[in-house]
């Protein structure tokens, strides 16, 4: 799994049993006879300081039975090097202990019920108290209002969380595809009933409940696209909102496979939310391009508070473009900067006269990739990613004022470059999933990689 072990689910198994754990946690039941049992237990964890625990971060994953809350969790573990807390899992582990209290979550379990908090809460604290590791990922947990109350009160306010947002239907199919292998005495479709009743009766109160209270800590995550696509959009949520990096342990580029002395120069192109940082991202993976974001550079000199960053800073907000030899000196600074000398530049030329100006000062482009969105798409992109980058060019405002000047200044762009570099122009379709679109761009420079090496 690439979990190490900061991971607590039980086994491989439980870990990918996890995905749709829905209905077998924590609310008192009438006459349950574990209350008891459960509260002397808790009892024992008192002592634990609160303090201690609410420095950490703490990530609830939430999601109706089905949505994939283990297969994203297990993506976030191995990506940001969180402890995987899944309640279900710690559950079935007590349960396979043959425990008193296991003989009787394993009872309410089948039931589609709710075990009692106390039983929750102490797994949980066990769990954490035990790792060193101080990055939290607790998926299925709360299921119920008092619930989060109870952990609010006792341990801390989590950090964000994420709702992973899928119809019903969806997730009933793929449970009944899951119970056809997964042996689990909960996946079957009576059981199912239960679990998606409690869900709705119990859990979507908690969204709620969070949205009210903490708007900004809730981050909604449609869960119907393929599971790759659900985890770039978590990805971001994580870089931008929490500040948090990948792991750059997964893959590396050896640039021994291609010369870093010889310049080459990638344009991307598109419109604001056509998805320029996500493809460059995957590029840079696969084929080790030196990365030049416009955006980035100007972030990041207004960032430094400089007497042009503040100049800057006006400019972004009205969604124009900055003076060309501002944006010219920030490339070509970086342009001198690295060794790596095959450039990925997104979001230049934004204007025909900076593509003459890069022309005559550093060189003509080998391909320019133009991810073609629809305005819809692109605006509904820019919405979700402003509830949580904290960039002061993601909102409504601003971001018509961005269309406005895509279409005056950088759509003649392509034309231009349809006109005097047709071999070069790449037009892609960003309307699709992120791996669709990157599939093409990827077929795109390794046909140019094959040609340079001939």
């Amino acid at each position: 799994m690439g979990c190490g072990p900061s991971h607590v689910d039980v086994n491989e198994a439980g870990a990918s049993n996890a995905a749709a754990a829905m209905a077998d946690e924590n609310k008192p039941e009438p006459g349950a006879s574990n209350g008891a049992s459960a509260n002397a237990d808790f009892n024992k964890f008192k002592g634990t300081s609160k303090k201690k625990v609410s420095e950490r971060l703490i990530i609830f994953v939430l999601g109706g039975p089905g949505c994939g809350k283990s297969t994203q969790c297990r993506q976030i573990v191995e990506k940001f090097n969180f402890v995987h807390i899944s309640v279900g899992d710690l559950l079935r582990s007590e349960v396979a202990k043959g425990s008193p209290l296991g003989i009787e979550c394993e009872k309410l379990m089948k039931e589609g019920k709710l075990v009692h908090v106390d039983v929750s809460l102490k797994l949980i604290m066990s769990a954490m108290d035990n790792s060193r590791n101080k990055h939290f990922l607790i998926d299925g947990f709360p299921r119920a209002v008092d619930q989060a109350q109870a952990f609010e009160a006792k341990i801390a306010r989590p950090n964000m969380l994420i709702y992973l947002d899928c119809p019903i239907e969806i997730m009933e199919d793929r449970l009944l595809r899951r119970g056809e292998t997964s042996g689990r005495t909960d996946d079957n479709a009576e059981t199912f009933k239960k679990r998606f009743n409690n869900f709705i009766r119990d859990t979507v109160p908690v969204l709620a409940y969070y949205e009210k209270t903490s708007p900004k800590l809730v981050k909604k995550v449609s869960s119907v696209p393929p599971p790759a696509e659900v985890f770039m959009e978590i990805s971001i949520l994580f870089k931008e909102a929490l500040k948090l990096e990948e792991k750059t342990t997964v893959r590396t580029f050896d640039h021994n496979q291609h010369d870093c002395k010889r310049k080459t120069f990638i344009f991307v192109l598109g419109g604001p939310g056509s998805g320029k940082g996500t493809q460059c991202e995957l590029i840079v993976r696969d084929f080790g391009y030196t990365h030049l974001s416009t955006g980035d550079l100007l972030r990041n000199e207004i960032k430094s508070g400089s007497e042009i960053g503040k100049s800057c800073e006006y400019i972004v907000k009205e969604g124009k473009l900055v003076p060309l030899e501002i944006t010219m000196k920030l490339l070509q600074d970086a342009m001198d900067k690295v060794s790596c000398k095959h450039f990925l530049i997104d979001g230049f030329p934004r204007a025909v006269e900076q593509a003459y100006e890069f022309e005559s000062k550093v060189g003509k482009p080998d391909i320019v990739i133009y991810l073609n969105c629809s305005m819809e798409i692109m605006e509904k992109r820019l919405l979700e990613r402003g509830k949580s980058s904290g960039r002061a060019d993601d909102n409504i405002d601003t971001i018509k004022k961005r269309f406005e000047a895509f279409v005056a200044e950088s759509k003649p762009v392509v034309k231009y470059y349809a006109h005097s570099a047709p071999d070069a122009i790449k037009e892609v379709s960003a309307d699709k999933p992120i791996d669709e679109v990157y599939k093409e761009i990827k077929a795109i420079l390794e046909s140019k990689e094959q040609t340079a090496t001939c």
